[in-house]
């Protein structure tokens, strides 16, 4: 299960690569379908990550990984909300999300082979 989590969210982080390479280099929001797929490929992700961390007993690094995709998501949710009303997306925000997604990322792979 927690492959399958990694490769959620390793093809999400793709989307969203493409997602704010495309809004950092233009004054416009970034396509929406790309981004219902980003979202839903990192929510999959993320269950199934949520999923082996409870049943694993709170392992240390997939847990703090947990966590911070949960910030991403809260900044993903606000992100597509703004773009949904039509508003161009904070440049901001959009880093912070990728940070925050990335750093998960880095430690669930830590966790995940060391």
């Amino acid at each position: 299960m927690l492959m399958i989590s990694i490769a959620c969210f390793a093809v999400a982080a793709l989307g969203g690569a493409f997602l704010g390479t495309t809004r950092v280099r233009r004054e416009a929001n970034p396509p929406v379908p790309i981004a219902l797929v980003h979202g839903v490929l990192a929510a999959a992700g993320l269950v199934l990550l949520l999923v082996h961390v409870i049943s694993s007993g709170y392992p240390t690094l997939p847990t703090i990984s947990a966590g911070l995709f949960g910030v991403a998501a809260l900044g993903g949710f606000v992100l597509f909300g703004t773009h949904l009303k039509g508003k161009l997306i904070s440049v901001g925000l959009v880093g912070v999300h990728a940070v925050a997604a990335v750093a998960g990322f880095l430690l669930l792979l830590a966790g995940a082979f060391a």
